[in-house]
């Protein structure tokens, strides 16, 4: 069978999104601080583009329709004698705000009217500490370098996340070398660091305290399976040693070593949320109300949207010829169009953004009602398909809406997929929210005895006897492990 090629034409349809339709779906996506950066980034850039006074009754965040001809002609009276020259015009456009500029117009504007959802970044990093620490050893340069390179595979909690062995292969460096640079990081403040295990950490740790007792570094070499499942007695049989000598030890571990030597350090950044919407009560009704806050009001610059038209019109007035330049009057006008047009497509999106966002958040309110006034306890199922019809929208629009988007409510701060949960049936023929059954999980936890803790079938037993509804042992261990807690043998402290 030959194979021959032929060229030959096919029609098809196919779905192309405009500059404009995915620039709102990536502002809709956006969190509240990437929004921020990105309206700061747009002014920078876009000329026509301004902030609008926050004290006039007009200016408003959708200050993006056109003027009538009454107040157009007004403006541009108005704005005949501020035209300058048009080279002037054309360096003007051209020079764009630099950093400088930039960083000092959102200082003081932060000085003048402080908000509360600033990042609070720490003073300094694990990694940052880590490194200071390392200049300071006498390392070789090759060393020193091995030592940094680990420093990238620590998670928050100052392990090693990472195979030595591995690394040796990628970044073709002996592992011997790798273990000397792990051992000099594990010299290092806080104590524990370096670790690849939560053992070598906690003995990382003892060989630091002076007044440890005599015991305690064998039950972390010696008895690791029965003290992580703090079975005393195996461990004084273990050990042949006094009960009340491995109680003593056992106690000094839980009070002096930490199982996260660098939680001090909390990351390299920590950040305040700061919420897009309120809802709060009002004279017996529930508001919702966006968070404009930190936000400036755009607009489109009147001045600029009329520039054209004003200089053409003097010219013609005047008998002047137009340059024949590159820098004519058809690219300034072309410039000055396509920078309208995007700021138009900006503010719009910008609108769009907050109307969903406000449609979507009154359908939560409407829905989850008794979660507002009553608490965590009555929150009902919903799901995205069934807001995304009652909203005529696509349910993949309500995702968008809902992802790192918060709500501050008199019940806290919530992200608004937290309203969005499946649910489970009950004997009654009722349905509950998932949320509802974690919450009971945790309730239940936090009264047990540390002696003896409850199982999971015991946490279903409590629920049907306190909460009235029937749970399953498992349902009640997948959510256990969904809200990160340890089984009853781990949690159980017999000394």
């Amino acid at each position: 069978m030959a194979f021959e090629l032929k060229q030959g034409l096919k029609q098809a349809q196919q779905l192309v999104l405009s500059p404009q339709i995915q620039q709102a779906i990536k502002i809709l996506t956006l969190g509240r601080q990437d929004l921020e950066e990105l309206v700061a980034e747009e002014l920078r850039q876009n000329p026509c583009l301004e902030e609008g006074d926050a004290n006039s009754e007009n200016s408003n965040p959708t200050d993006f329709e056109p003027q009538n001809t009454n107040q157009a002609n007004e403006n541009q009276e108005s704005q005949k004698e501020e035209i300058p020259d048009l080279d002037d015009i054309l360096s003007r456009f051209r020079e764009m705000p630099g950093e400088e500029s930039l960083q000092r117009e959102t200082s003081e504007s932060e000085f003048d009217s402080p908000s509360y959802d600033r990042v609070n970044v720490s003073d300094s990093d694990l990694y940052d500490s880590l490194e200071e620490q390392l200049r300071l050893m006498h390392l070789t340069e090759y060393e020193l370098n091995c030592a940094i390179m680990l420093l990238q595979f620590f998670d928050d909690n100052g392990f090693l996340t990472a195979d030595l062995g591995d690394l040796a292969q990628e970044q073709n460096i002996p592992k011997d070398d790798l273990e000397y640079a792990l051992k000099s990081i594990q010299k290092c403040e806080p104590a524990g660091v370096g670790a690849r295990s939560l053992q070598e950490s906690l003995l990382l740790q003892l060989k630091q305290k002076e007044d440890a007792p005599s015991l305690a570094e064998r039950i972390l070499k010696d008895c690791w399976k029965e003290f992580e499942k703090q079975d005393l007695a195996k461990i004084i049989r273990t050990l042949g040693r006094p009960s009340d000598a491995v109680k003593e030890a056992l106690v000094y571990i839980r009070e002096n070593l930490d199982p996260r030597p660098a939680r001090q350090y909390g990351g390299t950044q920590q950040q305040v949320i700061s919420p897009d919407v309120f809802v709060f009560r009002r004279e017996d009704e529930w508001v919702v109300s966006l968070n404009e806050d930190g936000l400036p009001r755009l607009k489109i610059s009147a001045k600029y949207e009329h520039l054209i038209e004003s200089i053409l019109s003097q010219k013609k007035k005047s008998g002047e010829s137009a340059p024949a330049s590159p820098d004519s009057d058809k690219s300034l006008k072309e410039f000055v169009n396509d920078n309208i047009k995007n700021a138009r497509a900006f503010v719009k999106a910008l609108a769009d953004r907050n109307k969903t966002i406000l449609r979507v958040t009154e359908v939560i309110l409407d829905k989850q009602k008794n979660f507002f006034e009553h608490g965590p306890e009555h929150l009902k199922p919903l799901t995205l398909k069934s807001v995304a019809e009652e909203l005529g929208l696509h349910e993949s629009t309500i995702s968008r809406t809902t992802n790192n988007k918060y709500m501050d409510t008199p019940q806290g701060l919530f992200e608004l997929k937290h309203f969005f949960n499946s649910g489970m049936s009950t004997d009654a023929g009722g349905e509950l929210a998932n949320e509802v059954v974690k919450a009971w999980v945790a309730e239940c936890i936090k009264v047990e005895s540390e002696q003896k803790p409850f199982s999971d079938q015991d946490i279903a037993e409590w629920i049907q006897e306190n909460k009235s509804v029937k749970v399953a042992r498992r349902t009640v261990a997948k959510y256990r492990e969904s809200l990160g807690i340890l089984p009853s043998s781990k949690r159980a402290r017999k000394f």
